[in-house]
């Protein structure tokens, strides 16, 4: 496999992710040498954010139902949705000679399934590309764009699961390197990959979840955000939707936001989900961007009903919020005061609180907030600590959110405190954390 999805509790201590990752956040390269592939995520590629848009994770995809007129996901058919973009003559696209013969070299030498979106080369004709032209150190992705749009509308289904597996990897679904912005993708190149997707279905399901983030990527720097809109509005695999309504804001920025916003209306919990998501999935907001954007969070606060369980779309707001800085920060703690007094405080605000004060780069205390604004998120969160009704495990987690991000003696001596702790899960959480401190604090 050309990539992987963050997840379970041994994962908490890296930056959370896409979104889809996918998000221009901090992209953590992925080992790109495998030889045999399956990909049979159900939801796509990783993200942002990330971010990346790690991206929470692209790659879980639960059904929407939503109605595709406000841009949320239908259920899925078998109808191939109609061509929203009519594909220009790929002659006028400038291909890479090498990197089309390096394609080439896998469809002529390596074993393909298209309809499993299996891949085995024996003779590593994948890893010279990973190593090479397609690898961390090769052709900018807005480079070696055009070639994999010419090859996804090749009419070999084996080119086009080639072509599919390499954009669906983490150089490609994480954000295109800086200052990639509207205008870096041609039109033709953007149109071909538009017409390309909706055929996707047809060679296997797999293929259009994985291809469709870089597909929207491309479309938003060619400044065709409404012919994919329109695309992703038609089409009938509700992961390739969500998928793709998730990647739209990242270099779209609020393009799609009256459609995400539609989505989103009475806090319908899938729609306004993909809705978050797609907007924690844009790395930094313009002042324009905040006075639309924060309001809005900060309105999809207590949007998650108990029923729900885990508080994903407080996952999604609360890093927005962060994002918005300022009073939103404190808006958003003035809530989760309000809920910690319902005893409310699962691994979501864990993931939100965490990052609040730290800075994953540097190991130090981040300027997202201020210093009274972190010294008071300490507080909330040791009071957490303390709270019986919460989630025991919740509960250790919350202290160990304090010393991830201030990693001092203040930090050490406060875990010392909890080390013979009445409950379990915090008593361990402030023994794992002693031994981490002990690197930082001498």
């Amino acid at each position: 496999m050309r990539g992987s999805t963050l997840g379970g509790y041994e994962q908490m201590k890296l930056v959370r992710r896409p979104s889809i990752l996918v998000t221009g956040l901090l992209t953590v390269p992925l080992a790109l040498a495998a030889c045999k592939k399956d990909s049979k995520e159900e939801g796509g590629a990783a993200k942002a954010g990330d971010p990346k848009p790690t991206a929470k994770d692209p790659g879980k995809a639960p059904a929407t139902g939503a109605a595709p007129a406000t841009g949320a996901a239908p259920a899925t058919g078998s109808t191939p949705p109609p061509d929203t973009a009519k594909a220009p003559s790929t002659a006028s696209i400038k291909v890479h000679d090498e990197l089309m013969a390096g394609l080439k070299a896998m469809v002529a030498a390596c074993t393909i399934e298209p309809k499993d979106m299996k891949i085995e080369c024996p003779g590593g004709e994948d890893k010279k590309l990973t190593d090479g032209l397609l690898g961390y150190s090769g052709l900018p992705q807005v480079e070696a764009v055009p070639t994999l749009a010419v090859a996804l509308a090749d009419a070999d289904p084996k080119m086009v699961t080639v072509a599919t597996d390499f954009l669906g990897g983490s150089r490609f679904t994480g954000g295109w390197g800086e200052g990639v912005a509207v205008g870096a993708v041609s039109k033709d190149v953007a149109g071909t990959l538009l017409a390309a997707l909706p055929k996707l279905p047809a060679i296997g399901q797999y293929h259009s979840r994985r291809a469709v983030v870089p597909v929207i990527y491309a479309a938003s720097l060619a400044d065709m955000d409404a012919e994919a809109h329109a695309m992703l509005e038609a089409f009938p695999d509700k992961y390739t939707q969500k998928g793709g309504w998730e990647a739209s804001a990242f270099y779209g920025r609020l393009k799609p936001f009256p459609k995400l916003e539609a989505m989103a209306k009475d806090n319908d919990r899938a729609g306004t989900m993909i809705a978050a998501t797609a907007i924690n999935n844009m790395y930094a907001l313009s002042a324009d961007e905040a006075a639309t954007l924060c309001p809005w969070a900060h309105s999809k606060l207590g949007a998650d009903k108990p029923e729900d369980g885990e508080a994903e779309i407080f996952g999604q707001v609360g890093f927005i919020l962060a994002k918005c800085r300022g009073e939103w920060i404190d808006k958003m703690q003035d809530w989760a005061d309000a809920q910690l007094k319902d005893k409310k405080f699962d691994r979501q605000y864990y993931f939100v609180f965490r990052e609040l004060c730290h800075d994953f780069i540097k190991g130090q205390t981040t300027d997202r907030a201020t210093e009274a604004q972190c010294e008071r998120n300490f507080a909330f969160l040791e009071k957490v600590a303390n709270t019986d009704g919460i989630d025991p495990t919740n509960r250790g987690y919350a202290l160990s959110a304090i010393s991830y991000q201030r990693r001092d003696a203040k930090s050490m001596a406060l875990m010392k405190k909890y080390a013979k702790h009445k409950v379990k899960e915090v008593a361990e959480a402030a023994a794992k954390e002693i031994k981490m401190l002990e690197s930082y604090v001498k």
